[in-house]
């Protein structure tokens, strides 16, 4: 019986890439969109809300104050989690911006990328992987290679993206600088420039991750889960504002259970200090598709071809929140 595929291996991306062009994970975008729609409205009321002084978010929860001038619109970072040769990305930030109306069909590369650089409030969507895909998005998408498991590749993406808008990271290493420095709990971290992306978006990025080994101990950050999924978690919680959104689409129907699913559960959830320890919590989930097929799955050629039946299998969609 052959080994069952380690899919947190960056050997195994690189060599699927060699030969991949193409591919969608789980469901097509145009099935997210919808759900993407309601995450930044979500955010957009947050941010409206935010302006110089304590906002109430879900169920009254205080939002902490933030920065942003009266009357100014807010950049809103979409950060695309394993993106690999999806279309995703594309296929968003052209719906993004027709919607907003600053382009059209008729506009060339140059003036679509002057329209949604224009003053005020805009998208701006990033795609990442831990390997370098063969095809990298096209401007004004970003591409930055991370290490999602150390908080520290995180943290310097957030960084450079913060005081250089636009800025690409490098495209052949991942940032890791798993050196010692001063630990920071989810709950300590203050909107603001240290975190830039307002939504998060991954399809079976965390299903791939949850194929990882137990992670080690960092000495320098021991409330920093050895899960690979919780550490997952614990590490978006740093580049992300309270009221953030992320879309996770995995085939588990259980990814997630770790985390509070209601305002009751996060209150229990809650530390002496009020502080929530993975700092997210569960507010939608739903079944988005299913991967059944009636009539089975044909597979094998010539002599070797047969029927193969498999059991139904959802497609989850989680919205959680940074709290």
């Amino acid at each position: 019986m052959a080994p069952p595929t380690d899919f947190s291996s960056a050997q195994y991306w690189s060599s699927r890439f060699e030969s991949e062009t193409s591919f969608e994970w789980l469901v097509p975008t145009s099935t997210l969109i919808p759900i993407i729609d309601q995450c930044l409205e979500s955010v957009k009321s947050c941010l409206r809300n935010d302006k110089g002084g304590v906002s109430v978010g879900d169920g009254g929860r205080p939002v902490e104050q933030g920065s942003q001038e009266e009357g100014a619109e807010q950049d809103i970072n979409i950060l695309h989690l394993g993106c690999g040769t999806s279309s995703l990305s594309s296929l968003l930030y052209e719906y993004l911006t027709e919607r907003q109306g600053r382009s059209t069909p008729s506009d060339d590369k140059e003036t679509q990328l002057a329209k949604a650089s224009s003053p005020g409030g805009r998208y701006r969507i990033h795609d990442t992987d831990y390997v370098t895909p063969p095809t990298l998005p096209p401007p004004p998408i970003q591409f930055h290679l991370i290490d999602l498991l150390d908080s520290s590749s995180l943290s310097a993406a957030a960084t450079l993206i913060s005081s250089t808008p636009g800025i690409k990271l490098s495209s052949t290493d991942p940032i890791n600088a798993d050196s010692g420095g001063e630990a920071i709990s989810p709950s300590e971290i203050e909107t603001g420039d240290d975190t830039p992306f307002n939504l998060i978006i991954d399809k079976s990025t965390s299903d791939a991750i949850s194929c990882s080994s137990p992670l080690p101990i960092l000495s320098h950050d021991p409330k920093a889960p050895t899960d690979p999924v919780h550490r997952l978690v614990y590490n978006l919680s740093r580049v992300v504002p309270k009221g953030g959104r992320w879309l996770s689409v995995s085939y588990s129907d259980s990814r997630y259970d770790f985390l509070p699913s209601s305002l009751e559960q996060t209150k229990t959830d809650m530390g002496q200090k009020g502080e929530c320890q993975l700092g997210w919590r569960v507010v939608k989930k739903e079944m988005v598709a299913t991967t059944y097929i009636p009539g089975g799955r044909r597979v094998g050629s010539g002599k070797e071809e047969r029927i193969v039946y498999e059991p139904e299998t959802g497609v989850w969609a989680y919205i959680l929140e940074r709290i």
